[in-house]
């Protein structure tokens, strides 16, 4: 029998004190802590065959030797046999214990008890295996209360810590759950999240490993265990669990069923995200094609707050969509739920209210180096709200040709990186083509004032009639709708790309680059 195994039975000292007055101590005087596996009645002179180890032997000693020597080796082979004590009956055949008896069990070392005259037998028996079923019983009863509390922690305002706490509580220790990084999401108590060194590096070491794996290793004098915590299939996170002892059964049961709820957690979580950015994509998709009112009214719908007339707008990119919009929201914590933002294939871009702090370059960038992110952001202005596809174009231009792991402050007098001159020239070449009136610098006033045809006409020094002419000759030339968002933006990187002079209507590479449309200049920015 293991020793695991007798850690659930009674001690020698424990069963004297539950069977008071039927089994008493006499040499030692006090009983010993030594765990007793099971109690064995037996007069043979050799009762080792039928034993085990760790058995309370009871005996009248009818076939006791009287001799000094018969009781030596007799008590030698209980010593042999590994017993946790001898008990004499006294009354049939000994009214008290034989001198040898007493002297061979102390050369011996062999715990000698009695068990006084008229007591039966029985009452240490019953006493030793009603221990037993207590004890047995006891884990399952401390299983059970910690299965309800753990469900009481899931219903709870706050599952996670509640379900870390339970688990602490149950191994005796402190419990983590990381990301997949190994930084802390939450730990119990929440002071051991200064502790978690080692566990990191062990998450790291673990991740490649996937979904099936699992460790257990020393942890300073402890001994620590990591599993992965699953949504469905994917890993999203590790739950480490620090004990001073190796888990019991008991407390893995418990271990595993935490893991279980803490991945339907993420799973629900993942889950609301997900419907919660496919809100916030909707409104913000409707605003930039510039359906104003309808974003308003979806906004009402989905109870997400809508942007004000003014909104700074900030870009990333990554090598997935999602993976730039989680970058976005990790390095913005403080704008968390006062946004609407969408992704495409590898960038994402959000408008963020500009009555919050404004996002710093060193800022995000320390935060996303800190969560080993990937990403390329910048850092827009504050435009106008019906000027935001224009700007999130190039915002997005801008975070795709952008290093990664980095943030940057968008200024208005850099070039626009990845749009050649070629490609530009191959934009306007339906309009350079029309030599009756310069199309291009018409459709740059156009563009650079909203389509307001007084201000639009004022900066080229004509009539709005005039330009509402040029305007409707470019269309046809074009074969598009300059009011569509995609044409306009992509008319307006040319022309920027081409550094196009709007006031005098004539191409001006030598002039300085154009400020784009609805831009706020901000304290420090330039051109």
């Amino acid at each position: 029998m293991t020793n695991q195994d007798l850690g659930s039975h009674p001690t020698v000292a424990q069963l004297c004190r539950i069977a008071p007055g039927a089994l008493v101590p006499r040499s030692p005087s006090t009983a010993p802590e030594a765990p007793i596996s099971a109690v064995h009645i037996s007069d043979l002179v050799d009762p080792t065959s039928y034993l085990g180890g760790g058995e309370l032997l009871l005996t009248t000693g009818l076939t006791l030797p009287r001799s000094r020597a018969g009781c030596t080796s007799y008590v030698a082979r209980l010593r042999e046999a590994s017993v946790a004590g001898l008990a004499l009956g006294l009354g049939p055949v000994h009214r008290s214990v034989p001198a040898a008896l007493l002297q061979a069990c102390e050369q011996q070392q062999v715990p000698l008890l009695v068990v006084p005259d008229l007591v039966p037998f029985q009452r240490v028996t019953r006493a030793f295996w009603e221990s037993v079923g207590e004890q047995h019983e006891r884990p399952l009863f401390a299983a059970l209360d910690s299965h309800r509390r753990l469900v009481t922690a899931v219903s709870s305002s706050d599952p996670v810590s509640g379900v870390l706490r339970t688990l602490a509580e149950t191994v005796d220790g402190w419990v983590v759950l990381t990301d997949l990084r190994g930084q802390p999401r939450a730990t119990w108590p929440p002071d051991r999240i200064k502790d978690i060194g080692i566990l990191t590096a062990e998450v790291l070491r673990l991740r490649p490993s996937g979904a099936g794996s699992s460790a257990t290793f020393p942890f300073d004098a402890h001994v620590a265990v990591l599993h992965p915590v699953l949504a469905g299939e994917e890993v999203v996170g590790y739950l480490g669990a620090v004990s001073p002892r190796a888990l019991l059964p008991h407390q893995r049961n418990l271990l595993l069923s935490s893991l279980a709820l803490l991945g339907l957690d993420a799973a629900h979580r993942h889950s609301a995200r997900t419907s919660e950015r496919a809100e916030r994509a909707a409104v913000a998709h409707l605003i930039d094609r510039q359906h104003l009112r309808a974003a308003q009214d979806l906004a009402g719908v989905f109870a997400v707050e809508h942007p004000p007339p003014r909104v700074r707008v900030v870009a990333a990119a990554d090598s997935s969509g999602a993976a730039a919009l989680d970058a976005l929201l990790d390095a913005l914590p403080e704008h968390e739920g006062r946004w609407v933002g969408a992704a495409s294939c590898s960038s994402a871009w959000m408008l963020l209210h500009p009555g919050l702090p404004r996002p710093t370059e060193s800022g995000v960038t320390e935060r996303l180096a800190g969560r080993g992110s990937t990403a390329s952001v910048v850092l827009g202005p504050v435009v106008a709200i019906d000027a935001v596809h224009a700007m999130r174009c190039r915002l997005q231009a801008f975070a795709r040709a952008g290093p990664a792991t980095a943030a940057r402050d968008w200024r208005a007098g850099e070039d626009m990186p990845l749009v050649s001159a070629d490609w530009a020239d191959g934009v306007l070449a339906p309009l350079r083509a029309y030599r009756r009136g310069d199309l291009v610098a018409a459709v740059a006033a156009y563009l650079r004032h909203q389509g307001h045809w007084e201000a639009a006409a004022s900066a080229l020094g004509v009539h709005r009639n005039s330009l509402r002419h040029r305007i409707s000759r470019a269309e046809r030339l074009l074969g598009q709708d300059l009011r569509d968002p995609t044409t306009s933006a992509r008319l307006w990187l040319a022309i920027r790309r081409l550094a196009v002079d709007t006031t005098v209507g004539l191409d001006r590479p030598e002039q300085e680059t154009l400020r784009p449309p609805l831009a706020d200049p901000e304290p420090g920015s330039q051109g």
